[in-house]
């Protein structure tokens, strides 16, 4: 991740590396640019749906802003101009490919993933606080407002509680409440990103499924309809130790069937006992880890026999009674609309 310093003098142009990141001697001088931050809609997924019902909001929530979108479609897509990445072909028919992925609403919203208004919600590149302002719990965002009848480019920075996960999650303690904060300093140099504080014992990306900063993106929401009372403490996720192969779709699936129909969702001990086995298993991605599944072939052998229509498992048994989640209920919404 490369950001500006905001210690940095008018002319420093030069990128300063820690000696972590030298990963090996290199005369190659030559960057390149991946990816870079840019507004990026967000939307609601089944994990975040679940978690965020678990931890106490209505369903009349989640069904409020599903009605919303399906009443004004127009309303929850950004000008066609921030559909242009300027890593992409200029191509147009690269903008129309990325528009067509937002007017098929009707089919996100079968699967549950229902956008989120452009200005109360976004996906942000996350780094950290370099000049140690923030405080524990305290982050700094600012975002470029996406007003549809705006001209001239205007970044906002919200302040307040703000709900902060990274995708994919899988427990409740994986979404955390932060405290958005004004840092001029950060003001100047931090556009379309998200700042974690480094101060603390840890810090608060790491309690969000063990990420770190290599390049990860965060899900920000900062508005009020969704509320969280009682925050759930993070679990601690061990490293993943080298070795060789690994499985977190099965996992993933397991944990949704697990939430679907046990009677304390996804605060469960069999919910919790997947997270945990589920970060070591995007991990070993990396790592290599061989995650052992035995725990999870014998919770498939209790809960998977039979699944809930949301998940949409064509070709298996579907429960019936049909599931009472909110997934469910959304589910069969979008259907109808």
């Amino acid at each position: 991740m490369l950001s500006i310093d905001p210690e940095s003098k008018s002319n420093e142009f030069y990128i300063k590396v820690r000696k972590s990141m030298i990963k090996f001697e290199s005369d190659d001088w030559t960057l390149y640019v991946v990816n870079h931050s840019r507004p990026i809609p967000l939307s609601l997924n089944n994990q975040v749906i679940r978690l965020l019902s678990d931890l106490g909001n209505s369903n009349g929530v989640f069904e409020s802003i599903q009605t919303r979108c399906i009443d004004r479609k127009e309303f929850w897509h950004p000008p066609a101009k921030c559909y242009l990445n300027p890593l992409d072909s200029v191509d147009q028919s690269v903008i129309n490919e990325n528009q067509q992925k937002y007017k098929n609403a009707k089919n996100f919203l079968i699967r549950n993933k229902i956008p989120l208004p452009v200005n109360e919600a976004r996906c942000l590149f996350g780094i950290a606080d370099e000049t140690g302002t923030l405080k524990p719990g305290e982050c700094f965002i600012q975002y470029r407002s996406l007003e549809n009848s705006s001209t001239s480019e205007k970044y906002i920075v919200p302040t307040g509680t703000v709900l902060v996960t990274k995708n994919p999650c899988l427990h409740p303690g994986d979404i955390r409440k932060l405290k958005a904060v004004y840092v001029p300093k950060l003001q100047s140099c931090i556009r379309d990103g998200i700042v974690f504080s480094s101060n603390g014992h840890r810090p608060s990306f790491n309690e969000m499924t063990g990420a770190d900063l290599g390049g990860y993106q965060y899900w920000a929401y900062w508005d009020d309809e969704f509320q969280i009372e009682e925050v759930v403490k993070p679990l601690f996720y061990s490293l993943a130790k080298k070795n060789l192969d690994t499985a977190p779709g099965i996992i993933a699936n397991t944990h949704s069937v697990i939430a679907d129909k046990h009677s304390d969702g996804t605060l469960s001990k069999e919910c919790e006992e997947c997270a945990l086995l589920f970060a070591r298993a995007i991990d070993a991605r990396k790592t290599g880890e061989n995650i052992n599944l035995t725990s999870i072939m014998r919770l498939i052998g209790k809960y998977c026999q039979i699944y809930p229509e949301w998940m949409m498992k064509f070709g298996t048994p579907k429960m019936d009674p049909p599931s009472m989640s909110i997934n469910e209920i959304l589910h069969r919404k979008a259907q109808d609309a």
